[in-house]
């Protein structure tokens, strides 16, 4: 059995790999079991300040086109952003709904779609024609 596992920063790999090895081998200890621990720990997590200017432009297209406020919200696991360097995951997840991504029947409504299209051609066209973001992920 494998185990992706999504961790918040601060915790580095090499702490939630020393912390879960102590699990392992404790509960091996314990019940006689014979776990192997390995893994993959050269990922750290992906995280961006949600005070940085690229996240402030993002939201608020999602704002002019919504007309509410957005939050930031936690979905970047092995995603392109993670691998495509300054980028950042930016799609359709809205408040109230089931995450509509990695399950057996991914699917979102008709209407949700139309939703997220629009508020990505906003953004798309803010970033492309708008004001040149300098260091975008910083403050």
């Amino acid at each position: 059995m494998k185990i992706a596992l999504r961790r918040p920063p601060p915790t580095t790999a090499q702490e939630i790999k020393a912390h879960l090895r102590d699990i392992v081998f404790r509960f091996n200890a314990r019940t006689g079991a014979n776990l192997a621990f390995d893994g993959y720990w050269d990922d750290e997590p992906l995280s961006f300040d949600p005070d940085g200017k690229l996240v402030k432009r993002l939201l608020a297209a999602h704002a002019r086109t919504t007309g509410s406020e957005g939050r930031p919200a936690v979905a970047g696991g092995g995603t392109y952003a993670k691998r495509i360097p300054n980028s950042i995951a930016f799609g359709m997840w809205f408040p109230g709904k089931p995450y509509p991504g990695h399950d057996v029947d991914e699917q979102i409504s008709v209407e949700d779609l139309h939703q997220g299209t629009r508020i990505l051609i906003e953004a798309l066209c803010d970033i492309a024609c708008g004001p040149k973001i300098e260091e975008a992920f910083e403050k």
